[in-house]
């Protein structure tokens, strides 16, 4: 790149999660400054620039039929103009859209700059009654069940707290399968409507989460914080009857026999967990 090219600048801005009032003042002076607003919707974003004041931008959405493309990004920015990267709530590229807009500022030489700002993540690990200093970001699940087990049965042997983000059509479901890969008494926080006006924080037990998430309403997104497994867990490989499972599988026992030993050692259903073993057979190649 010679001296005298003058590049763009591609500015990654956090957005609010939930209260508007949480934008902050660098984000709103960088959203006022660029040239162009990409956005994941942009009948979100317009609606946000409508509240700070901040008109006469042009708004490109990420997503649908009209979506821009990354090169036309890129060459904007090779063109010397600056360009917003905005999510719907949070910061692009974490569960949201951006990954393409990142690389292609990259892939003309321009480094990326954020302007941080609200997060779900770090907003329920702050909230978090057990250790939360280390911590494995799983985003949102597979919508698949099968795929979705295989998952957790991983994710039930992490040390590191987990934080998941669910929609609020799935959420009763993914509990139940909570239920069904970690220990009952293992911690969960269960965070709806962050930042909102009727934010509600669920600080139960795996075996009870469910529970006292059904009886509330199922508005607004969910994010789950899970404590990690302890050291007598990982030592004696008691972290879930999942262990057993998968122990019993190596051992040679069919899936019939597991089940059987199951339901007299916990109690599970047999119907339903007779799909998890299946599931547990495939993921370990058993």
């Amino acid at each position: 790149m010679n001296d005298d090219d003058v590049k763009g600048e591609l500015y990654v801005i956090a957005t609010p999660i939930g209260n508007l009032g949480d934008i902050s003042k660098r984000a709103l002076a960088t959203l006022e400054m660029t040239d162009c607003i990409v956005a994941e919707d942009t009948r979100v974003t317009t609606k946000l620039l409508r509240l700070q004041q901040i008109a006469h931008k042009e708004i490109y959405p990420q997503r649908g039929s009209s979506a821009i493309d990354a090169s036309v990004v890129a060459g904007w920015l090779q063109q010397g103009k600056s360009v917003s990267l905005v999510s719907d709530a949070g910061t692009p590229n974490v569960s949201d859209p951006g990954r393409t807009m990142v690389k292609a500022a990259l892939s003309v030489g321009v480094i990326p700059r954020v302007i941080p700002g609200p997060s779900a993540v770090t907003a329920i690990l702050s909230l978090c009654d057990f250790r939360s200093d280390i911590f494995y970001f799983g985003g949102f699940l597979p919508s698949k069940r099968s795929q979705r087990i295989s998952v957790l049965v991983e994710l039930a042997r992490r040390r590191e707290t987990v934080v998941l983000f669910e929609a609020p059509h799935r959420i009763e479901g993914t509990l139940l399968d909570l239920e069904e890969t970690f220990p009952h008494d293992r911690r969960v926080l269960v965070g709806r409507e962050l930042t909102k006006m009727h934010e509600q924080c669920f600080y139960e037990t795996i075996g009870t989460v469910a529970q006292a998430v059904a009886s509330s309403p199922r508005k607004g997104e969910f994010v789950i914080a899970i404590q990690g497994a302890s050291e007598v867990e990982e030592r004696d490989g008691s972290v879930t009857h999942v262990a057993l499972t998968e122990e019993l599988l190596r051992q040679g026992l069919g899936v019939k026999s597991v089940v059987e030993v199951l339901v007299k050692v916990y109690g599970v259903s047999k119907a339903q967990y007779y799909e998890i073993c299946l599931q547990i057979q495939k993921a370990f190649e058993l």
